[in-house]
This record gives structure tokens, C-alpha cells and sequence, in this order.
């Protein structure tokens, strides 16, 4: 019996061990184990926008796998979600977002309309009589048929416009189309019924639209319609920007055949969507050259239009400023030394060091996206001319030579090209350099002037002004089709318009460019489909020639 209880109670004493034994092990464990880190949890503040009207959604559902939130009658939203989460945003008759957020950083969710939305906004302004408001819902490929006030014209002559009732279809599933020559992959059928009234009496009418998603929207495509009216042209003279020079000028010559356009229910004077609160990161940089404190100097500001700062802060006339490419340093001109010299100096503007040292003038610079050449502008041998040299001053070579006037260089992605403007073929057009060959392409072929080159971080588009639609504005020139397609951009009053030296975001999303549509010379930012306008410097002094960085 002993002997068996003895037994016994080594057994227990066993088991108790290993029991104990494995705890401690355990414990050990978890002494050596590395702890599993913690999700931190951060909390997202903003707003939520329509994309084409630029207006507050109310309403809005925020997913995360963590929270939930609605946003207020206002389209603000505050939620809280795990940092690298994504969150999904939906809205009714919205296409579905997601979002990944910085932490305390304010964000702005722009929300695309669904094709079915998107053509009641168009037939709502159609019953209003907003032909201006619904030109800016055309599809590019639309608005590259029309002028815009040619479409107000036709549109006015053409649609029964008193439309008394209409109703929009569920649009059908996307499929690929090809619109004007170019496939687009998201392309819908609408089907739309409406009574409309012709001469006093009331018809019912019944017809299929197209919504095809370009440039991140769903837009209505009408056409393919071709007026065949000639267009306001506008014969543009650009001139190197300094004040040797004069600043470009403008000349209409105005030759339309058609019957003035009638007495309306006026249309919109405003062009484009109300601007949107979507705004570029602040941390973001915009060089641009302005007079305000007496003379003309180089400054620096936030891409939202806060903390400008003087970089230059010297007696001469300084501007024309591009940024090297890691953002470090720029490029600029400068006549303290007597005449247009190119100079460069740090960010903060310390360290100016004149690269150019010659009884002509430079003008012009354009660093390239590989930081080791420098692009500009000299008269040296009688005419403008582009030449390019090392990025420390060294190596210079004359890379056009003809009698004619060659400015505004600037340089592909890969720094293996460059465009520019010349009048070598009697008026102004834009012109491709290849730097290997000293090749050179003529790019545009219009009677009006094109001007002011910029080509985009991806290398597909150059964005540029033009004067072919009676006002100088900014459009798009896509590389990728032939002949290029150009897009218009920008929508200026004729007599208010000029619209000249565009600059990239380095995302391609957005452009920066100069404006006198308030009166004097101003720095405006809006997307690279031509909404979002925004007035960044809003001051009586001229600020212009914008440099975007990063």
C-alpha cells in the first residue's frame, strides 16, 4: 500500500513537474519572443467633393475594417482606422473610392458621378439653358470639335431647348469604344426619354447617349459633329520675359462667317466648375518670379499658396527660375552683373554663382530631369537661338541656327529631347529637338499661334498656349496618337485671356500656369483634365512663370 501510494504520488510529482516546466518554458518564451507590435490607430479628417461641380457630398459611408463613419450635411468626415489601412468611400450615385490616408493630414475625396448622375447633371443644364455649364461636361474628344462658344451657338440653334421633362435609363454595363479613333475602355449606353416642346407644341422623344470615362470622369460624348465655321484666330507674339523685352502680345484677327449668335438666356461667364477645394500637398514647392516688393525677384511657395518667401532679394531683375531636378538647387536669370545672365544658387537661395558670363543675353533656363544640362536662351550670334551646357557652366553647344526667333526650351523625361517654340514658318509653333542628332520636328501646324511648351513627367502630352480658338489657352498635345490630338484645357473670356507658361506637378495630375483673367498677371493651379482652378497668389503685383517641384 505504501509502496503504491509512493508510486502514486511520483506520478502526480511528475506530471506537476513537466506541468511547471512547460509554464516555464512558456514564460521563457515569451521573455525572448520580440512582441507582436500593436496597430496604431490614426484619425483621418476632411472632405468629401464632387468631382465636377466641386460641392460638398453629404451623406457619404467611410469603411475601414476597423470603424465606420458618415459624413455631415457639410460632406465633412472624421474616422479613425488602423495606419496603412485603406478606406473605401461610397456615396448613392457615386462611383465607389478608396482612399489611403497620411495621418493628420487633411484629405479631400473627389467623387465621380456614375454615368446615370452624370447625364442628369447635362439634361438639367440643358433645361436651364446652361449650354456654357454643360459644354464643360463634354468629352475632350467633344470639346476638341467646338470652340466653346460655337457649341453655345449650334446647341441654341439645333436642340429644342425647352425641355419639359426627361428621364435617364440605367446605363448599361462599361465596355470598350472607340471614340473619334481612340479606344476607351469604360464606355456605357444611356438609354434617355424626354417631352420636349418645338414651336409651342410638346413631342416625346426617345434616344441612346454615351458616357465614356476620360481623364478620371464619366463625361457625355456628343458627336462626332464638325463645324465647319472658321474659327476667331488669334495671332500670339511670345517674347523673351525680361525687361529688355517686351512681354508677349496679342492681335485678334477675327473672321466669322456665320450670323451673330442671338439673345439668350445668358450662359455662365465663368468657365468650368465652380474651383474645387482638392488642393496639392503643402509640401510641395512653387518657384514663380513677381515684382511686388518693387523689382522683379524669384520666390518660393506651398502648392496651396502659403509661406511665399523672396529667394533672390536683390536690387537687379530676377526670375525665369527652374528647379534641378532632386529640388536642391535651381537655375535662374539675373542682370546684376548687366545683362541676362543664367545663375544658379541653393533652395533656400545661399550660394549664387553665375554660370554664363557674355555680352549677349541668356534667358530661359531648363534644367534636365538627369540634373547635368542646362537648356536656354541666347542671342548670341544676332537671333535667338537654343543652346545647352553643362549643368556647372562648362561644354556650351548652339543647338538651332537658323534666322528665326527659338525660345522656351523644355526637355523630355529621358533628357534626350527637347520642344520649343519658333516662327521659322512664319508664325509661332511648337518643335521637337532631338539632342543626339540635332534633329528637329515640327510638332503643331495651326494658323493661330502655339506657343510655351511643357512636357509632362510621363512623356505622353506637352502641355502648351495656343490662340486657335480666338483666346490664348492651355492645351494638351497627346505624343502617343498620330497625328497628335489636342485637347483643350483652359476657358478665358476673349479680351481677358492670356494663358501662358504651364509647369507639371512631378505626379502629372496638375499644372500650374500664368493668367490675367483677374487683371494682372496671376499663378493659377488646376487638374490636368482642366478643373480645380485655383488662384494661388491673389496679390495687385504680376506673379508669373510658375516652376513646379516636389
Amino acid at each position: 500500500m505504501h509502496r503504491s501510494l509512493s508510486l502514486r504520488g511520483l506520478f502526480l510529482v511528475a506530471v506537476a513537474g513537466m506541468v511547471t516546466g512547460c509554464a516555464l518554458m512558456e514564460k521563457v518564451q515569451d521573455l525572448v519572443r520580440a512582441p507582436t507590435p500593436t496597430p496604431s490607430v490614426v484619425r483621418t479628417q476632411g472632405h468629401i467633393c464632387d468631382a465636377i461641380t466641386g460641392l460638398p457630398v453629404s451623406g457619404a459611408q467611410l469603411r475601414a475594417g476597423t470603424a465606420t463613419a458618415l459624413t455631415d450635411v457639410v460632406g465633412e468626415f472624421s474616422i479613425q482606422s488602423f495606419a496603412g489601412e485603406w478606406i473605401q468611400v461610397t456615396a448613392p450615385r457615386y462611383e465607389t473610392a478608396q482612399i489611403l490616408p497620411r495621418p493628420d493630414f487633411p484629405v479631400v475625396v473627389d467623387l465621380v458621378p456614375d454615368p446615370a448622375a452624370t447625364f442628369d447633371i447635362i439634361y438639367d443644364c440643358e433645361k436651364r439653358h446652361e449650354f456654357g455649364r454643360q459644354y464643360d461636361l463634354l468629352h475632350p474628344d467633344a470639346q476638341a470639335l467646338f470652340a466653346r462658344e460655337q457649341y453655345i451657338h449650334y446647341m441654341e440653334q439645333n436642340r429644342p431647348y425647352d425641355i419639359v421633362d426627361f428621364s435617364v435609363g440605367d446605363p448599361g454595363a462599361p465596355t470598350s469604344g472607340a471614340v473619334l479613333g481612340k479606344v476607351y475602355t469604360h464606355v456605357v449606353q444611356v438609354p434617355v426619354q424626354a417631352t420636349v416642346r418645338v414651336d409651342g407644341q410638346p413631342e416625346r422623344r426617345a434616344w441612346v447617349g454615351y458616357a465614356v470615362q476620360a481623364d478620371g470622369l464619366w463625361r457625355w460624348f456628343r458627336g462626332p459633329l464638325v463645324w465647319m465655321t472658321p474659327t476667331a484666330m488669334l495671332t500670339l507674339t511670345p517674347s523673351p520675359t525680361l525687361t529688355h523685352s517686351p512681354s508677349p502680345a496679342a492681335t485678334h484677327t477675327v473672321q466669322p462667317t456665320y450670323t451673330p449668335y442671338p439673345t439668350a438666356t445668358p450662359s455662365p461667364t465663368q468657365p468650368g466648375p465652380p474651383p474645387a477645394t482638392v488642393t496639392p500637398e503643402r509640401s510641395e514647392r512653387i518657384l514663380f518670379t513677381s515684382d511686388r516688393d518693387g523689382n522683379r525677384e524669384v520666390y518660393v511657395m506651398n502648392a496651396d499658396g502659403t509661406g511665399s518667401q523672396n529667394l533672390t532679394q536683390h536690387p537687379a531683375q530676377d526670375g525665369d527660375a527652374s528647379w534641378a531636378p532632386l529640388r536642391d538647387r535651381l537655375a535662374f536669370v539675373s542682370d546684376r552683373d548687366g545683362n541676362s545672365d543664367i545663375f544658379v544658387m541653393n533652395a533656400d537661395g545661399s550660394g549664387v554663382t553665375r554660370l554664363t558670363s557674355s555680352p549677349s543675353d541668356q534667358i530661359h533656363p531648363a534644367w534636365s530631369p538627369n540634373g547635368a544640362l542646362i537648356a536656354y536662351v541666347s542671342n548670341e550670334d544676332g537671333d535667338w537661338e537654343i543652346y545647352v551646357m553643362n549643368a556647372n557652366g562648362s561644354g556650351v553647344l548652339q543647338a538651332t541656327r537658323n534666322g528665326a526667333w527659338d525660345s522656351y526650351p523644355t526637355w523630355s523625361p529621358d533628357s534626350a529631347k527637347l520642344a520649343f517654340t519658333s516662327d521659322r514658318d512664319g508664325n509661332y509653333e511648337l518643335y521637337l529637338l532631338d539632342l543626339a542628332t540635332l534633329t528637329e520636328t515640327r510638332l503643331s501646324n495651326h494658323p493661330a499661334s502655339d506657343a510655351f511648351p511643357a512636357w509632362s513627367p510621363g512623356g505622353d502630352e506637352i502641355a502648351f498656349t495656343s490662340g486657335r480658338e480666338g483666346q490664348l489657352d492651355l492645351y494638351l498635345i497627346e505624343l502617343a496618337t498620330e497625328p497628335q490630338h489636342v485637347v483643350r484645357l483652359s476657358y478665358t473670356d476673349p479680351g481677358l485671356a492670356v494663358n501662358r507658361f504651364p509647369s507639371w506637378s512631378a505626379d502629372g495630375m496638375w499644372l500650374a500656369f500664368t493668367s490675367w483673367r483677374d487683371g494682372n498677371a496671376e499663378i493659377y493651379i488646376m487638374r490636368r483634365g482642366g478643373w480645380g482652378l485655383r488662384n494661388l497668389t491673389n496679390h495687385p503685383a504680376d506673379d508669373e512663370a510658375p516652376a513646379w517641384g516636389d
